[in-house]
């Protein structure tokens, strides 16, 4: 069984299933899971998809013998120049016939074209659960930057508040001034006003992936944006090319290149002849003395299209410029595709440097904080210093969270464009970066 078609059952099985609550550590992969049980426009995807498949049964069905019965019982009355008196009589006729198709091309080709028609609505599934898997993934690192961005405002807010109480009571015997004081007032209303920013984006982003999922979340599975390995993302740039060719949409649109051939064929086809063998027995129970008691028949029919007003050739060219336009469609696709990848790998390296950088800045800022309220300690440094180096560390800080989570959302869309965004790679990508693995 394909990958596509064990998503597609997994997303109509769950819909029986009754999801288990999440609230204590939520991973990534349980996130999709639930996402895949609770959407409804997946399941009516889903549904619609199914329902697809059993077009190539049915066109199968048309190259195999068609077999029917026919039983006919009822009153019959009739007079005949033979017959002395008119007749009136319980009539009774039983048939069976089985027709099988000996010639019939298009027959063949519609097999075809339903098998292209059902692997494109495949892929096209593909793509819309991804995309909705790519969404969730989303949804859930925001919640969790959202989280460690609290912690780190939090923090700061207490760094300083901390700072203004101590100014405070050294203003009262003398050992600070009044401008140190208001200072420190700045820095502690901002610091409380950016914790109650972040408090609402955490709000908005708890909420969001509870809508996307359907449950209520507390807590996320421990992760750091700090201590994140970017050895997971030293993957080759032609290993991931190698793997854009699996794009979903790209194959969708591919399938349907493959659906217009074939109905350009069957339309071709409407020129050919066709042959049909018809095998029939019937019996019949009458007073009728010249009535056949049975007929048994085989015959062969050939029918021949001689001349419909132009209607197949019509047909023909109908069916070259719909294969024409799914042909531009496979070209802008690939092209749109590629574009993508090549976009998001140049972000993706600089995602990578910015973060390395980041890190190295942060190591500086943490000493340079240190020398700081050394020299203040020492009198070299005034209080305001202390102030502003404390907030360029918190700002170097939350750049280091944003630049994580930019570069998971990175990853995340690389998995998308190549196709591999499923359960398994969630669950492996988020073991690699949560140092479980």
């Amino acid at each position: 069984m394909s990958s596509n078609l064990k998503l597609l059952g997994s997303v109509v099985l769950s819909i029986a299933l009754e999801a288990s609550s999440y609230a204590q550590n939520l991973t990534l992969s349980e996130a999709y899971t639930l996402a895949l049980q609770h959407a409804p426009k997946l399941r009516s995807a889903a549904y619609k998809t199914e329902a697809t498949q059993e077009l190539v049964h049915q066109s199968r069905s048309r190259l195999l013998p068609q077999v029917q019965g026919s039983l006919s019982y009822g009153y019959y009355g009739y007079e005949a120049p033979y017959l002395r008196e008119p007749v009136k009589e319980n009539y009774s006729s039983y048939s069976l016939s089985v027709s099988q198709a000996i010639y019939h091309p298009e027959y063949w080709r519609g097999l075809d074209e339903t098998k292209a028609r059902a692997k494109g609505a495949e892929y096209a599934f593909k793509a819309q659960a991804q995309q909705m898997g790519l969404d969730v993934a989303k949804a859930y690192f925001e919640l969790v930057r959202a989280h460690q961005n609290v912690d780190l405002a939090d923090s700061q807010k207490k760094y300083y508040e901390t700072k203004y109480n101590q100014q405070q009571e050294m203003l009262k015997v003398g050992l600070t001034t009044k401008i140190d004081l208001l200072e420190s007032k700045v820095h502690r209303d901002k610091a409380l006003f950016e914790w109650l920013t972040e408090q609402k984006r955490l709000s908005v982003s708890k909420l969001k992936l509870e809508q996307l999922i359907g449950e209520s979340v507390e807590k996320t599975n421990g992760f750091d944006f700090y201590t994140m390995p970017l050895d997971v993302f030293a993957l080759e740039k032609s290993v991931w090319e190698e793997k854009i060719e699996n794009n979903p949409s790209l194959k969708s649109s591919e399938y349907a290149g493959e659906m217009a051939r074939h109905q350009v064929a069957m339309r071709q086809y409407e020129h050919y002849p066709k042959v049909d063998l018809s095998l029939t027995r019937k019996e019949t129970y009458t007073k009728d003395t010249v009535a056949h008691q049975y007929d048994n028949q085989a015959i062969i029919q050939m029918s021949i299209p001689i001349y419909q007003g132009g209607y197949a050739q019509s047909r023909v060219r109908e069916g070259l410029k719909l294969l024409d336009s799914a042909t531009q469609d496979i070209d802008f696709s690939r092209k749109e595709v590629r574009l993508q990848f090549e976009s998001f790998w140049a972000e993706r390296s600089l995602m990578i440097e910015k973060i390395k950088v980041l890190r190295e800045s942060e190591k500086s800022a943490v000493l340079y904080v240190s020398s700081v309220e050394q020299g203040q300690a020492a009198g070299l440094k005034s209080f305001v210093d202390v102030l502003e180096a404390r907030a360029k560390l918190y700002a170097i800080k939350r750049d280091l969270v944003d630049a994580g989570y930019e570069l998971i959302n990175n990853q995340l869309s690389l998995f998308d464009i190549i196709g591999e965004l499923n359960i398994e790679s969630l669950e492996g990508f988020e073991t690699r970066i949560t140092h479980q693995g």
